[in-house]
């Protein structure tokens, strides 16, 4: 364990899954008492007023949660699964000896977004959905902690507003070339400056084709070269991603290579249902607002 970082250890009347998940209603930033650096006491802690149940009521909190957090991992490896089986479609095509094209002859828009004004302190509870870079990972759209912005917000955003079938990208950081397509059930959605939308235009190019050339070895490659050139951080420009070419194949080929993805959208679907299921149960079941026996009934 490192320097920077607690360890809980429960004793015989605490379920430790229990603990965990109890632990993530407590909101630890307000628990700051750093001035330059934010930082946590083991006071803070020690002083936290737990309402604790029966050891056999925290079993069966821990387990309901629990199993929805294990079918929620489960669709995910699925997806991830689903993803590989298109990718190896992807690379036997021979998409690569047919014709290439750079991405500004076969998209309708590239660009990324803006932080709203008033930053993180506009976010809400409900609204337009704000897609960070920690939405976007390779062929999977992440529904946790996607931010929602006021309809004022997202107005002044409009250029970024995130379509049906777009493919989003991400451009600094760590995450930099991470790749996904906008999930509908995101939208109306827009872009956080992290992260571009790349439009395919649908006359030649299919969102989900588009999609696995950006996954695909070669381009990940090139795109991780011209983001790591000449900067301190990692970067991809407006110019990086217009120049970045292709293989453009018939759109019937691209169809059917393509067409297996659908079935990530399904899982997609799930894992939201399945993570607001959870992410609603959570405070209920650990204020003692609701049982188990209950939330089995909603379930």
């Amino acid at each position: 364990m490192i320097d920077t970082a607690y360890w809980l250890e429960p004793g015989p009347s605490l379920d430790p899954t229990w603990a965990y998940y109890k632990l993530l209603t407590v909101n630890i930033n307000d628990m700051d008492s750093g001035s330059a650096i934010p930082s946590l006491t083991k006071s803070h802690f020690e002083a936290l007023p737990l309402d604790i149940p029966s050891p056999e009521e925290q079993g069966r909190i821990a387990a309901l949660l629990g199993a929805l957090d294990d079918l929620i991992e489960a669709n995910r490896r699925t997806a991830s699964a689903v993803l590989r089986l298109a990718m190896a479609s992807f690379s036997h095509l021979d998409a690569w000896s047919t014709h290439l094209a750079p991405l500004s002859k076969v998209t309708t828009k590239i660009g990324s977004g803006a932080t709203p004004r008033g930053g993180k302190a506009v976010y809400q509870e409900e609204g337009i959905s704000f897609i960070r870079s920690q939405n976007v990972y390779d062929g999977a759209f992440s529904f946790d902690g996607l931010a929602k912005i006021s309809e004022e917000a997202a107005d002044a955003l409009r250029v970024v507003t995130v379509l049906p079938g777009d493919v989003l990208i991400n451009i600094t950081g760590e995450s930099v070339t991470r790749t996904a397509l906008a999930p509908e059930r995101a939208l109306p959605a827009r872009v956080s400056q992290h992260v571009a939308i790349v439009r395919p235009d649908p006359r030649v190019l299919d969102s989900r084709f588009l999609m696995l050339a950006l996954l695909s070895d070669p381009i990940k490659a090139h795109l991780n070269g011209l983001s790591a050139a000449g900067a301190t951080r990692r970067a991809l420009t407006k110019a990086h991603l217009r120049g970045t070419q292709i293989p453009v194949p018939p759109l019937a080929a691209q169809r059917q290579v393509a067409r297996v993805l659908d079935a990530i959208h399904e899982l997609e679907d799930e894992i939201a249902d399945l993570t607001r299921t959870r992410d609603e149960l959570l405070p209920l079941l650990m204020s003692g607002k609701i049982r188990v026996d209950e939330t089995l009934e909603v379930v």
